[in-house]
C-alpha cells in the first residue's frame, strides 16, 4: 500500500468535535464570571468544571462510566474552544504563560465581539 497523499484526506483536522459537555462548563462559568464587560475564566476553573461534567455524563457504549481527567481533556485539545465561541459572537483571547517568564494560570477573556 502507497502513503496515503495529503488530498486523500478528507476529515479536517480542525473539525474535531469537542464534547457537549466541555460547552456546558463554559457557558455556566460564563454566566457566573460576566460582569457586563467581559469574563475572565482560569483554565484551571474551566478543566475541574468540565472534568465533573464529562465524569458526570460520558459512559462508553455497554452504559459503564468512564473516568475522563483533565489530562484526556488537553490531550485531545478539547480545551480550545476560542473558535467555536468566536463563531458564536464572542471576542476571546486566551493568555498563557511563556516558559521561564511569569508564573501565572493560564486563563481566557471572553467579551462581546464588535464584529456583525
Amino acid at each position: 500500500m502507497p502513503p496515503i497523499k495529503p488530498q486523500d484526506i478528507k476529515r479536517d483536522p480542525k473539525a474535531r468535535r469537542i464534547p457537549e459537555a466541555v460547552f456546558v462548563a463554559f457557558n455556566e462559568l460564563l454566566v457566573e464570571k460576566w460582569d457586563g464587560r467581559e469574563a475572565r475564566i482560569t483554565l484551571i476553573e474551566a478543566l475541574k468544571l468540565a472534568v465533573e461534567k464529562m465524569n458526570r455524563y460520558f459512559a462508553d457504549s455497554a452504559g459503564e462510566p468512564q473516568i475522563v481527567s483533565e489530562a484526556v481533556l488537553m490531550n485531545n485539545r478539547w480545551m480550545d474552544v476560542e473558535d467555536d465561541y468566536r463563531k458564536a459572537g464572542w471576542s476571546v483571547v486566551y493568555e498563557q504563560p511563556i516558559r521561564g517568564e511569569d508564573d501565572f494560570g493560564a486563563y481566557y477573556v471572553f467579551t462581546k465581539s464588535t464584529r456583525g
